[in-house]
């Protein structure tokens, strides 16, 4: 009886010219799953970064003049941009900043800007943060003073251990320079 509603269904489809723009609007919203998976990431793949490590390439930086001791060369260019994320974090084994972990990334990928990392790495960290994968530290009450990282590097007040403790003079690097100009030389 279902099946006879189904078909009954697609045939009055057909009737009416809808069944070709219902396939066409399936299509795209196939399209856009897909674009929102790489994204996001893909959340039927396991949280674990290095899942596909001894599967695909692995990705050397684009500065010919670093060793093969390059702390990033389990790198995977073809990791979601979670993976990625979690790779530099236990890499650096600190909280990081956005911008910080963006530059890293521009530096790997050797393609894309750092304002262009900063925000696919903010939207991917949503997943990590609801999960409870990512924590962020907060210093006053700026939201561009957050740094990210693993609970794991939380001591029992909240406050993050010395040896994954964030680099403060990321943030002196990224302000904007106020230097005297005549404008405001009053």
């Amino acid at each position: 009886m279902q099946e006879n509603k189904f078909i009954e269904t697609i045939d009055n489809l057909k009737v009416f010219g809808q069944f070709e723009a219902i396939k066409s609007l399936r299509d795209n919203l196939k399209a856009a799953y897909e674009h929102a998976k790489n994204i996001v990431g893909d959340s039927d793949k396991t949280n674990n970064y290095d899942y596909q490590e001894n599967k695909q390439e692995t990705h050397k930086p684009t500065n010919p003049n670093v060793s093969d001791s390059y702390k990033y060369k389990k790198y995977n260019l073809n990791w979601d941009y979670i993976q990625k994320y979690k790779f530099i974090l236990k890499t650096e084994n600190r909280f990081l900043h956005f911008r910080e972990a963006a530059r890293i990334l521009v530096e790997i990928e050797g393609k894309g800007d750092e304002k262009e990392w900063a925000s696919l790495l903010t939207n991917s960290t949503r997943n990590l943060k609801r999960d409870g994968d990512l924590v962020k530290i907060q210093l006053g009450k700026s939201l561009t003073t957050c740094f990210w990282g693993s609970p794991k590097w939380l001591d029992d007040n909240g406050e993050p251990l010395p040896e994954h403790r964030y680099d403060i003079s990321f943030l002196e690097k990224t302000k904007p320079s106020h230097k005297q100009d005549d404008l405001f030389d009053i």
